[in-house]
């Protein structure tokens, strides 16, 4: 018995010692491994990877995944899946992304396929296309190089993949959709959900007609559209409402060109096509480049007064010429909050004074002209004031000229204090005016932002502003003592001048910031 109990306290002895050596090797393996260096792709200078990633493709970024066990188990792992929506928003807005790098990364699996498409589209609704469009060769352009916004560069070119201007490029690209994994019913074959389509004045159903090959594109993709440009040579009536019935979700839709020969039969036909058009996501008309038919003895009839009747009490913007506003009527679009006029006809500005029911959030007021308007203080300023209940921004993108005895303040005119604006965009040129200061002193009681730009395309004063004028700005904020910053952008839209945009604000100080173009400029 003693011997047996002996027996089994030896064997208890033994077993323990021998654990004891197994975990003395174990961690002297340990030691070994950790004395050893271990070099892998983690061991890469950052400087590195931002120069390997954006040219990597989705085969080659699975494989560079696959040389690295942390790597392809940090891909596998739940926690990846659900940062992955954190982490590819940074990238794309990283100054080193490209068009290349973003088509890529929209390759390496389903789910940075989804959030690379909801960036797109984001850049292409109609909130940032208007913005982008306001703000255009004045606070930024497709030409500078924007460290801060690299996309916003990057997704006008990437816009021009879907540019149809001609037959054969739709066969072709439908030939390619052929073969193409993208090819289904369910899916868009357009990246960015936009595209521009050439609309001519031809018959429908003949074979070689662009028209009918752009309707059976559409009749198979279109609902994949959501903002879509075409540039009118004539209109069919036909064809116009066909093709926008193939379009069940766009939410912005452009016209650039002219309505073609007006006949009689013509309104007769679109108040016939018109009452089945449905377009239930409408929400931005953008007509600033088109020139609608229309006789004087009733501006209601053309195409643009039959989009009003169909989707107006839709619309939130709408940008519109001189010659298309007559047909505008505040009970056709109730709900419509930012609107650009592009005019300097006085009749515009009288239909303005007439939509004083709307509750603008902002009012865009531009002209193409070169030349200072003959446009007076008053006649502008009495149609702004149409809208000062509810007006917060206005952008005013029209050169005056102005007498130095001109005073607004003994005009005849009743001109209303704009009591809810707190944003006005303007060009230098008109804040160095006489007028100007005595404008923001007595009608703008609540500016908090001047935002000031040197001039549009259509102006030939862009210049490289110098420091005496920031000096004569900053004097701004002691004759308005609401204006807590005034931001400066010029340079933008003048290959001569250097771009660059100044901030100026209330107990803090200047900034300025310069920015480069494009290599290839």
């Amino acid at each position: 018995m003693e011997k047996a109990c002996e027996n089994g306290e030896t064997k208890e002895n033994s077993s323990e010692e021998s654990e004891q050596i197994e975990e003395v090797k174990l961690e002297s393996n340990v030691e070994e491994s950790e004395q050893k260096p271990q070099t892998h792709v983690f061991d890469l200078l950052t400087e590195i990877w931002d120069y390997i990633l954006p040219n990597l493709n989705a085969t080659e970024f699975h494989t560079l995944i696959n040389t690295c066990p942390a790597w392809r188990k940090m891909f596998e792992s739940q926690r990846a899946t659900r940062l992955l929506h954190l982490v590819l928003p940074i990238l794309v807005n990283h100054s080193s992304v490209t068009k290349n790098s973003l088509l890529r990364w929209r390759e390496v699996s389903k789910s940075s396929k989804a959030i690379i498409d909801n960036i797109l589209e984001h850049f292409v609704s109609p909130p940032k296309y208007f913005e982008s469009l306001s703000t255009l060769d004045t606070e930024w352009s497709t030409y500078v190089i924007d460290e801060s916004q690299p996309l916003r560069a990057i997704i006008p070119r990437l816009r021009l993949r879907y540019n149809f201007y001609d037959a054969g490029r739709i066969q072709k690209f439908m030939a390619h959709l052929k073969t193409s994994t993208e090819d289904s019913e369910y899916s868009s074959p357009f990246v960015t959900k936009s595209l521009q389509i050439l609309l001519v004045s031809l018959v429908p159903g003949n074979p070689n007609n662009f028209n009918e090959i752009s309707l059976n594109m559409l009749n198979k993709f279109g609902h994949g559209v959501i903002d879509i440009t075409l540039h009118a040579a004539g209109m069919n009536v036909p064809c116009f409402f066909s093709l926008l019935s193939q379009l069940p979700n766009v939410k912005r839709i452009g016209i650039i060109g002219r309505g073609g020969q007006w006949n009689e039969d013509m309104q007769q036909e679109i108040e016939t096509w018109e009452q089945n058009l449905e377009l239930d996501h409408l929400e931005f008309l953008d007509l600033e480049g088109f020139g609608d038919y229309r006789t004087e003895e009733n501006p209601m009839s053309g195409f643009f007064p039959a989009l009003l009747r169909r989707c107006g009490t839709q619309l939130k913007r709408l940008t519109c010429s001189a010659s298309n506003i007559a047909a505008l009527r505040p009970e056709l679009v109730p709900n419509l909050r930012f609107l650009r006029v592009n005019t300097f006809d006085r009749s515009a500005f009288t239909t303005l004074s007439q939509l004083d029911s709307l509750k603008l959030e902002e009012l865009q007021l531009r002209s193409r002209s070169r030349e200072p308007s003959d446009l007076t203080l008053p006649e502008i300023f009495q149609a702004v004031s149409s809208f000062a209940r509810d007006l917060p921004h206005l952008r005013l993108f029209i050169a005056l000229r102005v007498n130095e005895n001109e005073v607004l303040e003994n005009s005849e005119v009743v001109v209303v204090p704009l009591l809810k604006l707190t944003k006005l965009s303007t060009s230098l040129r008109n804040v160095q005016a006489s007028w100007f200061w005595t404008f923001v002193q007595l009608y703008c009681p609540q500016l908090k932002h001047l935002n000031l730009h040197d001039g549009t395309t259509y102006e030939l004063n862009s210049h490289e502003i110098t420091q005496g004028e920031i000096d004569s700005l900053k004097e701004g904020f002691q004759l308005s003592s609401q204006i807590q910053k005034v931001t400066i952008s010029c340079g933008l839209n003048s290959r001569g001048q250097t771009p660059q945009r100044v901030v100026l604000e209330r107990d803090v100080g200047q900034k300025r910031k310069r920015f480069e173009r494009m290599a290839w400029l």
